[in-house]
C-alpha cells in the first residue's frame, strides 16, 4: 500500500525512487497527489503488475511536465479516474503501453490535463470500462484524438467526457456502442473547432440527460440525430446552443 504517500508534500523539489520495491504493492491511489513543485518523475524502476488502483495518482502535479510509463505494467488495473487530473503543465505523456482490459473507470483521467497537444490512446481496451466522465475534459491543447476502435458497450456516464476540448479538430465516435449510456449531458460542450461529427448510429435508448451536449459547438455544420430515441430523456436543454453553423 502506498496511497497517498507523499500527498501535499508541496516543498519537494526532486524524489529518487529508483530503490524503491514495489513488485507487491496492490494501490497507489494519490501517490504524489498535490506534489506540485515537480516537474520530472523518474518511474522506471517502478513494478506495478499487482497494482488495481491507480486513481488520482499523480492529481494536481501542476508543475510535471513530462511522464514516461511506458514501462508501468496496468493488466490488473481496474481503476485509473483521475490519474492525470490537473497536470496542467503537463505536455508530454507516454502510455502507449497501458493494458486496460480490466479497467471500469476512466473517470476524469485526463481532465484539466490544458498542455497536453497529443495523447497515444489508440490501443485502450475499454471493454469493462462503465465510467468515462470527464475523461478528457477541458485537454484544450489537444487537435486530434484516436478513439475510433474503442469498445463502449459497457459504459453508462459519457457526461463532460470531451467538453472544453476547444483545439479538437475531428473525432471518430461513429462506431460506438452506446445502447447502456444514460448520461450524455455537456458531453461536446465547447468542441468549438469540430466541423462535423457522425452519432447517426448511437443507441439512445437509456439516455436521460443530454443537456447542452453539443453547445458552444461553433463550427459544426451538420448534425444527423434523426434516428435518436429521446423517449426517457427529461432534460435537453441548452443542447444545441450557440451551435451557429448548423444548417
Amino acid at each position: 500500500l502506498l496511497s497517498y504517500m507523499f500527498e501535499n508534500c508541496n516543498s519537494l523539489e526532486s524524489l529518487d525512487l529508483s530503490k524503491f520495491k514495489t513488485q507487491n504493492v496492490k494501490n497507489m491511489e494519490g501517490m504524489f497527489r498535490f506534489v506540485n513543485n515537480i516537474k520530472q518523475l523518474d518511474l522506471n524502476s517502478f513494478k506495478t503488475g499487482n497494482v488495481y488502483n491507480f486513481s488520482c495518482m499523480f492529481q494536481s502535479c501542476g508543475s510535471l511536465e513530462k511522464l514516461d510509463l511506458l514501462n508501468f505494467d496496468t493488466k490488473n488495473a481496474e481503476d485509473m479516474s483521475y490519474m492525470f487530473n490537473f497536470c496542467n503543465s503537463l505536455y508530454e505523456l507516454k502510455i502507449s503501453k497501458f493494458e486496460t482490459s480490466n479497467v471500469k473507470s476512466f473517470q476524469g483521467m485526463f481532465s484539466n490535463c490544458v498542455n497536453l497537444f497529443e495523447l497515444t490512446v489508440s490501443s485502450f481496451n475499454t471493454k469493462k470500462a462503465e465510467n468515462m466522465e470527464s475523461m478528457f475534459e477541458n485537454c484544450s491543447d489537444l487537435t486530434s484524438l484516436n478513439v475510433s476502435g474503442w469498445n463502449t458497450e459497457a459504459v453508462t456516464d459519457m457526461r463532460f467526457m470531451f467538453s472544453g476540448c476547444g483545439n479538437l479538430t475531428s473525432l471518430d465516435v461513429s462506431g460506438w456502442n452506446t445502447e447502456a449510456v444514460t448520461d450524455m449531458g455537456d458531453m461536446f460542450f465547447g468542441c468549438q473547432c469540430l466541423s462535423s461529427l457522425d452519432v447517426s448510429g448511437w443507441n439512445t435508448g437509456k439516455v436521460t440527460d443530454m443537456y447542452a451536449m453539443f453547445s458552444n459547438c461553433n463550427d459544426l455544420t451538420s448534425l444527423d440525430v434523426s434516428g435518436w430515441n429521446t423517449e426517457k430523456v427529461s432534460t435537453m436543454g441548452y443542447m444545441f446552443q450557440y451551435c451557429q453553423c448548423l444548417t
